[in-house]
């Protein structure tokens, strides 16, 4: 028996029969055996359906001429003011990113494009449909397990809503198996860098903290209003930062690329400062304001002896330290 015969619950006939009007509304002359197989049921059921329609006052006729079913007058706002290009870039984005698990917790915004898709017009459809497979939208991937962080996720944003506060059990950066417990107000859930984050304010620390949702054991509401989030503007918090933690003291960095590398490393935009210039020897001076050095430092030894620290000192002589004990590890 197809999905939906012999139903008496009243919640899931009113939600196909809201998917019957959008689908009759966004494409015009749909047939009743084309109905019954998209909504998995019964021409018999698409009839009775219709009839209800009829009942409630939706102007729904068969017009045998089209073929199928026409709604006169617009019920229902649909997908049918999306064009084909908007329609195919919402498909294939959220699809690669969201579909694919590439950033989880998005399953709401495939469904949501799933259901834009199936109101579409068939020009529309057919341009997405084309378009898929042959657009690929690949991140850096990332060790979470979304299935296990998903309460956690869920009980972030319930807190968000409620401006309330939740208990932490958090694992340490480490990864020791060492756990901490606190209270945290959370304000905004980010997805960068590799997986997803919270910023909040955490009371043990009586600071804004970033913290990683995937290292969350539990977050379970404590009821209590939250720490207001007064003046917090994350794109403010963020600016100074190389990455994601940003500290309060500013540094000018100046970094000098060696020429066969300068196509590689200069063309990219690694911060929003970023300012790239030529020298006569053939390098090219790369320089940055940042907040802290503790993050684009490993990123300059991520580069190799193709960039070197010109300016701070301090930063200098750190790449140098962590360089000469990362080749002490291979003496051997």
């Amino acid at each position: 028996m197809p999905r939906g015969e012999g139903e008496s619950d009243g919640g899931n006939r009113l939600i196909r029969l809201l998917r019957l009007m959008r689908m009759i509304e966004a494409r015009p002359g749909l047939g009743s055996a084309e109905l019954a197989a998209e909504l998995q049921v019964s021409e018999r059921t698409v009839f009775r359906d219709v009839d209800a329609m009829r009942v409630a006052g939706v102007p729904v006729k068969a017009r045998r001429q089209l073929g199928g079913y026409v709604i006169e007058g617009e019920v229902l706002s649909s997908a049918r003011g999306l064009e084909a290009d908007e329609l195919a870039a919402l498909r294939v984005l959220v699809e690669e990113v969201a579909g694919k698990g590439q950033v989880p917790y998005l399953d709401a915004a495939d469904r949501a494009v799933r259901r834009l898709a199936e109101q579409s017009s068939d020009a529309a459809r057919d341009v997405a449909e084309k378009l898929r497979g042959r657009i690929t939208v690949r991140l850096a991937p990332t060790a979470d397990d979304p299935e296990a962080a998903a309460p956690v996720f869920q009980a972030l944003q319930q807190a968000m809503l409620e401006s309330t506060r939740v208990t932490c059990r958090y694992e340490t950066a480490r990864l020791d198996g060492k756990e901490a417990l606190f209270d945290f107000s959370p304000w905004h859930l980010l997805a960068a860098e590799r997986g997803w984050y919270v910023l909040g304010w955490r009371s043990d620390r009586e600071s804004v903290r970033c913290l990683k949702v995937s290292r969350f054991i539990s977050a379970s509401s404590t009821g209590e209003p939250a720490h207001r989030a007064t003046d917090f503007d994350l794109d403010a918090w963020l600016a100074g930062a190389w990455s994601m933690v940003p500290s309060p003291t500013k540094y000018d960095v100046s970094l000098l690329v060696d020429p066969e590398f300068v196509s590689t490393i200069c063309e990219i935009r690694w911060h929003h400062s970023q300012e790239s210039h030529p020298l006569p020897d053939g390098r090219w001076r790369l320089t940055f304001q940042v907040a802290g050095l503790d993050e684009i430092k490993w990123w300059i030894l991520g580069r190799g002896p193709a960039v070197v620290v010109e300016s701070p000192p301090e930063l200098a002589t750190e790449v140098a330290l962590l360089a000469r004990r990362t080749a002490a590890r291979y003496d051997n």
